[in-house]
C-alpha cells in the first residue's frame, strides 16, 4: 500500500513539473532573457534568469543574432545583384537640366513589424544632369537594427542579417519641369502585387529649386500577410 502511495505521489510530481515546462514552452512565463521577451512591443511576465548582459551578442540592445531570427524572419545577407541594361544609372547623351547639377544622397530604409526593434538599412548614391536615375541595390544595403522605429535613432547597431522584405525594387530618379523651371526628386517601389496578375509602382515626388541645399521624399509601403504587418519606409535625403 505505501509503495502504491509512494508511485502515485511521483506520478503526480512528475506531471506537476510536465506542465510547468508546458505552460513555459507555450509563452506563459517565458524566461526573462528570451527573444519573446526581449522582441516584444509590450512587456511580458517573465521569469527572471539573472543572465549577464556580457553574454549577449549585442548587449546595449541585450540581443543575441539567434534572436534576429524573430524580427521578420531575418535572413543572412546575400550579395550580388542581376546585371542588365536596366540595373545601372540611366544616362542620355544630353543633361536633363540646362544648368550643372550634382546631388550626393542617402538612403535609410526601415523595416518596422511592431517589434521592440526595428531593421534600419542604409545605403550612398549620387545623382547628376547625365546619369540621373539610379537603383537602390539589394546587396549595397547596410544592414543594423535599433530600438523602436525612428529614422534616427540614437543607438543603431549593425548586424549580419537582412530583414525578410523586398529590398530589390527601389529607384530613385532627379527630374527637370522646363515649364516651371523646378527639379524634382521621385523615389519608387517597382513590381508591388495587385489583386491581378498586373504590378504597379508605389512613389513619391518633391519639387525643389536650383537654389535649395537639400531635398527629402519619404515613401512608405505596407506587407500584409496572414498575421504579418510590417512597414517599410524609404526616406531620400539628398544635398545639392
Amino acid at each position: 500500500m505505501k509503495r502504491s502511495i509512494l508511485f502515485l505521489l511521483t506520478l503526480l510530481s512528475s506531471m506537476v513539473q510536465a506542465n510547468d515546462l508546458i505552460d513555459l514552452i507555450n509563452g506563459d512565463k517565458p524566461a526573462c532573457s528570451s527573444a519573446v521577451v526581449r522582441l516584444s512591443v509590450k512587456p511580458i511576465p517573465c521569469i527572471k534568469d539573472d543572465l549577464d548582459s556580457d553574454l549577449f551578442d549585442i548587449p546595449n540592445l541585450e540581443l543575441d543574432f539567434s534572436d534576429l531570427e524573430d524580427v521578420f524572419n531575418g535572413a543572412e545577407s546575400s550579395g550580388g545583384h542581376t546585371i542588365g541594361p536596366m540595373n545601372y544609372p540611366r544616362r542620355m547623351g544630353l543633361p536633363i537640366t540646362p544648368f550643372p547639377m550634382a546631388l550626393r544622397c542617402q538612403a535609410k530604409l526601415l523595416s518596422d513589424g511592431g517589434k521592440r526593434v526595428s531593421f534600419l538599412s542604409k545605403q550612398s548614391f549620387s545623382l547628376n544632369a547625365i546619369q540621373f536615375t539610379t537603383y537602390l541595390f539589394a546587396d549595397r544595403w547596410l544592414h543594423g537594427i535599433a530600438l523602436g522605429a525612428e529614422l534616427n535613432p540614437s543607438n543603431w547597431v549593425e548586424v549580419p542579417v537582412s530583414p525578410a522584405v523586398e529590398l530589390k525594387n527601389y529607384s530613385v530618379t532627379l527630374g527637370y519641369n522646363k515649364k516651371t523651371n523646378k527639379l524634382s526628386l521621385t523615389a519608387c517601389e517597382g513590381n508591388l502585387k495587385t489583386g491581378g496578375d498586373s504590378t504597379v509602382a508605389a512613389c513619391s515626388e518633391v519639387e525643389f529649386s536650383r537654389y535649395s541645399y537639400k531635398v527629402k521624399t519619404r515613401l512608405k509601403t505596407l506587407i500584409l500577410k496572414k498575421n504579418i504587418r510590417i512597414q517599410k519606409t524609404l526616406d531620400i535625403s539628398c544635398r545639392i
